[in-house]
Protein backbone atom coordinates (compact mmCIF):
# COMPACT_ATOMS: atom_id res chain seq x y z
CA UNK A 1 0.00 0.00 0.00
CA UNK A 2 1.20 3.74 0.07
CA UNK A 3 0.04 5.98 1.62
CA UNK A 4 -2.29 7.72 3.87
CA UNK A 5 -2.53 11.98 3.61
CA UNK A 6 -3.48 12.86 7.10
CA UNK A 7 -6.37 14.66 6.25
CA UNK A 8 -7.33 17.09 8.71
CA UNK A 9 -5.02 14.99 10.76
CA UNK A 10 -4.39 17.60 13.41
CA UNK A 11 -5.01 16.79 17.05
CA UNK A 12 -3.59 19.52 18.63
CA UNK A 13 -4.62 18.40 22.09
CA UNK A 14 -4.34 21.03 25.09
CA UNK A 15 -3.47 24.18 23.43
CA UNK A 16 -2.52 26.82 25.41
CA UNK A 17 -6.14 28.65 26.29
CA UNK A 18 -8.90 29.04 24.48
CA UNK A 19 -8.71 32.77 24.09
CA UNK A 20 -5.71 33.27 22.60
CA UNK A 21 -5.17 34.25 18.66
CA UNK A 22 -2.37 31.72 18.56
CA UNK A 23 -2.83 29.14 21.23
CA UNK A 24 -0.08 26.85 20.97
CA UNK A 25 -0.66 23.24 21.27
CA UNK A 26 1.20 21.44 23.97
CA UNK A 27 1.36 18.25 22.54
CA UNK A 28 0.36 16.89 19.31
CA UNK A 29 -0.94 13.69 17.35
CA UNK A 30 -2.14 12.43 14.07
CA UNK A 31 -6.11 12.22 15.02
CA UNK A 32 -9.53 12.95 12.58
CA UNK A 33 -10.83 15.96 14.27
CA UNK A 34 -8.86 18.41 16.41
CA UNK A 35 -9.36 19.09 19.65
CA UNK A 36 -7.99 22.82 20.46
CA UNK A 37 -8.43 24.79 23.66
CA UNK A 38 -8.53 21.29 26.11
CA UNK A 39 -6.16 22.53 28.80
CA UNK A 40 -8.59 22.69 31.51
CA UNK A 41 -10.97 20.12 33.74
CA UNK A 42 -14.22 20.07 32.09
CA UNK A 43 -13.80 21.42 28.20
CA UNK A 44 -15.67 18.99 25.74
CA UNK A 45 -15.17 18.61 22.17
CA UNK A 46 -17.61 17.18 19.51
CA UNK A 47 -16.72 16.73 16.32
CA UNK A 48 -17.94 14.78 13.10
CA UNK A 49 -15.81 14.56 9.84
CA UNK A 50 -15.47 12.45 6.29
CA UNK A 51 -12.90 11.26 4.65
CA UNK A 52 -11.61 9.17 1.24
CA UNK A 53 -8.78 7.12 0.49
CA UNK A 54 -7.71 5.88 -3.15
CA UNK A 55 -6.02 2.39 -3.88
CA UNK A 56 -6.51 0.91 -0.11
CA UNK A 57 -5.19 -2.37 0.23
CA UNK A 58 -7.12 -4.88 1.97
CA UNK A 59 -4.56 -7.93 2.40
CA UNK A 60 -7.29 -10.21 5.02
CA UNK A 61 -9.70 -10.32 1.58
CA UNK A 62 -6.84 -9.15 -0.82
CA UNK A 63 -8.76 -6.26 -2.41
CA UNK A 64 -7.69 -3.03 -3.23
CA UNK A 65 -10.03 -0.79 -3.60
CA UNK A 66 -11.31 3.27 -2.65
CA UNK A 67 -12.56 3.61 1.15
CA UNK A 68 -15.02 5.82 2.20
CA UNK A 69 -15.02 6.92 5.89
CA UNK A 70 -18.56 8.71 6.50
CA UNK A 71 -19.34 10.15 10.15
CA UNK A 72 -16.11 10.02 11.35
CA UNK A 73 -16.86 11.14 15.35
CA UNK A 74 -14.65 12.44 17.84
CA UNK A 75 -14.80 12.93 21.29
CA UNK A 76 -12.53 14.97 23.80
CA UNK A 77 -13.02 15.41 27.03
CA UNK A 78 -10.07 17.04 29.60
CA UNK A 79 -10.79 14.76 32.41
CA UNK A 80 -8.54 16.85 34.64
CA UNK A 81 -5.78 19.51 33.78
CA UNK A 82 -3.71 18.42 30.89
CA UNK A 83 -5.41 14.88 30.72
CA UNK A 84 -7.60 14.18 27.93
CA UNK A 85 -9.53 11.31 27.28
CA UNK A 86 -10.75 10.75 23.33
CA UNK A 87 -12.86 8.59 21.68
CA UNK A 88 -13.57 8.45 17.93
CA UNK A 89 -14.38 6.02 15.32
CA UNK A 90 -16.82 5.64 12.19
CA UNK A 91 -20.36 5.25 11.89
CA UNK A 92 -20.10 4.27 8.05
CA UNK A 93 -17.31 3.28 6.25
CA UNK A 94 -17.97 2.21 2.27
CA UNK A 95 -15.68 -0.08 0.59
CA UNK A 96 -15.53 -0.09 -3.95
CA UNK A 97 -13.32 -3.21 -5.00
CA UNK A 98 -11.84 -1.92 -7.78
CA UNK A 99 -9.62 -6.11 -7.96
CA UNK A 100 -9.21 -8.84 -5.75
CA UNK A 101 -7.24 -11.91 -5.65
CA UNK A 102 -6.88 -15.10 -3.59
CA UNK A 103 -8.15 -13.89 -0.47
CA UNK A 104 -6.95 -15.78 2.97
CA UNK A 105 -10.21 -16.00 4.39
CA UNK A 106 -13.47 -16.52 3.10
CA UNK A 107 -14.94 -12.65 2.18
CA UNK A 108 -18.94 -11.53 2.73
CA UNK A 109 -20.67 -11.93 -0.72
CA UNK A 110 -20.72 -8.21 -0.93
CA UNK A 111 -16.90 -7.98 -1.54
CA UNK A 112 -17.47 -10.65 -4.30
CA UNK A 113 -20.14 -7.80 -5.52
CA UNK A 114 -17.78 -5.04 -5.99
CA UNK A 115 -19.09 -2.81 -2.52
CA UNK A 116 -18.76 -3.54 1.27
CA UNK A 117 -20.40 -1.13 3.55
CA UNK A 118 -20.13 -1.26 7.84
CA UNK A 119 -19.38 0.58 10.77
CA UNK A 120 -15.75 1.00 10.94
CA UNK A 121 -13.60 0.14 14.79
CA UNK A 122 -13.17 2.41 17.52
CA UNK A 123 -10.59 3.73 20.01
CA UNK A 124 -10.25 4.92 23.12
CA UNK A 125 -6.79 7.04 24.53
CA UNK A 126 -5.88 8.56 27.42
CA UNK A 127 -2.91 11.59 26.55
CA UNK A 128 -1.74 13.80 29.56
CA UNK A 129 0.62 16.56 29.84
CA UNK A 130 3.67 15.45 32.52
CA UNK A 131 6.84 18.76 31.76
CA UNK A 132 5.68 21.78 30.52
CA UNK A 133 3.01 23.84 29.14
CA UNK A 134 1.54 25.06 26.19
CA UNK A 135 4.61 27.79 25.18
CA UNK A 136 8.27 26.16 24.91
CA UNK A 137 9.11 22.73 25.22
CA UNK A 138 6.01 19.96 26.78
CA UNK A 139 6.68 16.57 27.08
CA UNK A 140 3.65 13.86 27.24
CA UNK A 141 1.95 10.56 27.09
CA UNK A 142 -0.39 8.48 25.49
CA UNK A 143 -2.41 5.02 26.08
CA UNK A 144 -4.83 3.77 23.12
CA UNK A 145 -6.49 1.00 22.34
CA UNK A 146 -8.41 -0.19 19.16
CA UNK A 147 -11.81 -1.80 20.01
CA UNK A 148 -13.13 -4.30 17.48
CA UNK A 149 -16.41 -3.00 15.83
CA UNK A 150 -16.08 -4.43 12.35
CA UNK A 151 -15.40 -8.11 10.63
CA UNK A 152 -12.96 -9.04 9.13
CA UNK A 153 -15.01 -10.59 6.12
CA UNK A 154 -16.08 -6.91 5.20
CA UNK A 155 -12.89 -5.46 4.23
CA UNK A 156 -13.67 -2.62 6.31
CA UNK A 157 -11.26 -3.69 9.60
CA UNK A 158 -9.06 -6.32 10.82
CA UNK A 159 -11.85 -7.15 14.00
CA UNK A 160 -8.47 -6.98 16.51
CA UNK A 161 -7.60 -5.31 20.04
CA UNK A 162 -4.39 -3.51 19.45
CA UNK A 163 -2.38 -0.95 21.86
CA UNK A 164 -0.39 1.79 21.76
CA UNK A 165 2.05 3.51 24.52
CA UNK A 166 3.97 6.71 22.72
CA UNK A 167 6.05 9.67 24.20
CA UNK A 168 4.63 12.76 23.02
CA UNK A 169 6.57 16.36 22.85
CA UNK A 170 6.43 19.23 20.82
CA UNK A 171 8.55 22.83 21.43
CA UNK A 172 6.55 26.26 20.38
CA UNK A 173 9.11 29.28 19.73
CA UNK A 174 6.96 32.42 17.99
CA UNK A 175 4.39 31.21 15.09
CA UNK A 176 6.40 27.87 14.61
CA UNK A 177 5.07 24.53 16.81
CA UNK A 178 7.05 21.11 16.38
CA UNK A 179 5.56 17.88 18.04
CA UNK A 180 6.54 14.79 17.59
CA UNK A 181 5.20 10.83 18.84
CA UNK A 182 7.51 7.87 18.86
CA UNK A 183 6.13 4.79 21.09
CA UNK A 184 5.52 1.40 20.71
CA UNK A 185 2.43 -0.84 19.51
CA UNK A 186 1.21 -4.33 20.27
CA UNK A 187 -0.77 -5.70 16.98
CA UNK A 188 -2.98 -8.50 17.90
CA UNK A 189 -2.81 -10.95 14.77
CA UNK A 190 -5.64 -11.41 13.13
CA UNK A 191 -5.47 -15.05 11.57
CA UNK A 192 -3.38 -16.34 14.20
CA UNK A 193 -4.83 -16.82 17.86
CA UNK A 194 -2.48 -16.04 20.47
CA UNK A 195 -0.23 -13.71 18.39
CA UNK A 196 1.02 -10.38 18.18
CA UNK A 197 2.97 -7.88 16.39
CA UNK A 198 5.00 -5.01 18.22
CA UNK A 199 5.50 -2.18 15.72
CA UNK A 200 7.45 1.15 15.97
CA UNK A 201 4.59 3.61 16.28
CA UNK A 202 6.51 7.50 15.06
CA UNK A 203 5.15 11.06 14.27
CA UNK A 204 6.17 14.16 13.20
CA UNK A 205 4.75 17.89 12.34
CA UNK A 206 5.53 21.44 11.85
CA UNK A 207 2.74 23.61 12.46
CA UNK A 208 3.17 27.45 11.76
CA UNK A 209 0.93 30.44 12.46
CA UNK A 210 1.25 32.78 9.66
CA UNK A 211 -1.45 35.56 10.60
CA UNK A 212 -0.89 37.73 13.60
CA UNK A 213 -4.47 38.10 14.51
CA UNK A 214 -6.02 35.08 12.43
CA UNK A 215 -6.51 31.82 14.30
CA UNK A 216 -5.44 29.96 11.19
CA UNK A 217 -2.78 27.47 11.45
CA UNK A 218 -0.82 25.89 8.66
CA UNK A 219 0.92 21.84 9.12
CA UNK A 220 2.72 19.61 7.26
CA UNK A 221 4.14 16.22 8.64
CA UNK A 222 4.44 12.08 8.43
CA UNK A 223 2.70 9.34 10.89
CA UNK A 224 3.16 5.61 10.21
CA UNK A 225 4.45 2.32 11.77
CA UNK A 226 7.04 0.15 11.25
CA UNK A 227 7.18 -3.52 11.86
CA UNK A 228 9.70 -4.70 13.74
CA UNK A 229 9.27 -8.57 12.51
CA UNK A 230 11.03 -9.23 9.07
CA UNK A 231 7.96 -11.73 8.12
CA UNK A 232 5.13 -9.33 8.90
CA UNK A 233 2.02 -11.36 9.49
CA UNK A 234 -1.19 -10.59 7.52
CA UNK A 235 -3.36 -7.54 8.30
CA UNK A 236 -0.24 -6.11 10.55
CA UNK A 237 1.08 -4.58 7.83
CA UNK A 238 3.70 -1.22 7.64
CA UNK A 239 1.92 2.03 7.05
CA UNK A 240 3.33 5.63 6.55
CA UNK A 241 2.18 8.62 5.12
CA UNK A 242 3.19 12.50 4.41
CA UNK A 243 0.39 15.55 4.62
CA UNK A 244 0.02 18.75 4.40
CA UNK A 245 -3.08 20.46 5.94
CA UNK A 246 -4.53 23.46 7.84
CA UNK A 247 -6.93 24.12 10.53
CA UNK A 248 -9.42 27.11 11.36
CA UNK A 249 -10.77 28.53 14.04
CA UNK A 250 -13.96 30.56 15.10
CA UNK A 251 -15.35 31.48 18.29
CA UNK A 252 -16.09 27.70 19.70
CA UNK A 253 -15.57 26.03 16.17
CA UNK A 254 -13.02 24.86 14.24
CA UNK A 255 -12.71 23.45 10.64
CA UNK A 256 -9.72 21.34 9.43
CA UNK A 257 -8.71 19.94 6.39
CA UNK A 258 -6.47 17.56 4.88
CA UNK A 259 -4.29 15.57 2.24
CA UNK A 260 -1.11 13.40 1.88
CA UNK A 261 0.42 10.57 -0.08
CA UNK A 262 1.37 7.33 1.32
CA UNK A 263 5.37 5.80 1.24
CA UNK A 264 4.60 2.53 3.30
CA UNK A 265 3.30 -0.96 3.59
CA UNK A 266 -0.84 -1.05 3.56
CA UNK A 267 -0.94 3.09 3.01
CA UNK A 268 -3.76 4.12 0.42
CA UNK A 269 -2.04 6.37 -2.25
CA UNK A 270 -3.76 9.42 -1.43
CA UNK A 271 -6.63 10.82 1.24
CA UNK A 272 -8.18 13.50 1.67
CA UNK A 273 -9.76 14.95 5.08
CA UNK A 274 -12.43 16.96 6.84
CA UNK A 275 -14.22 17.81 10.19
CA UNK A 276 -16.14 20.33 11.74
CA UNK A 277 -16.10 20.51 15.73
CA UNK A 278 -17.38 22.02 18.49
CA UNK A 279 -15.76 23.27 21.81
CA UNK A 280 -17.94 23.48 25.29
CA UNK A 281 -15.10 25.15 27.64
CA UNK A 282 -15.96 23.48 31.37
Amino acid sequence: MRVLPAALLVLGFFSQTVGTAHGQSALRRTAAIQPVGLARKGDLLLGVGAAYESNVSRPLVAVFGDLGHLGALKLAWAVADYVLLEVEGDLLRVLTVDSMGTPPINPRPEVFNGKSTAAGDFSVAFSFLILGDGDGLGVGGRLKVDLPNSNQKDGIGTNTTNVHLSLLGSYGRGPFQFTGNVGVGILEVPLESFRQNDVIVYSAEMLVSPLADVRLRLLGGVDGRASTRNKVPIGTEDLGEAYLGLDFRFGDWLIDAAAGLGYAGNSPDWKVEGGLAFLING
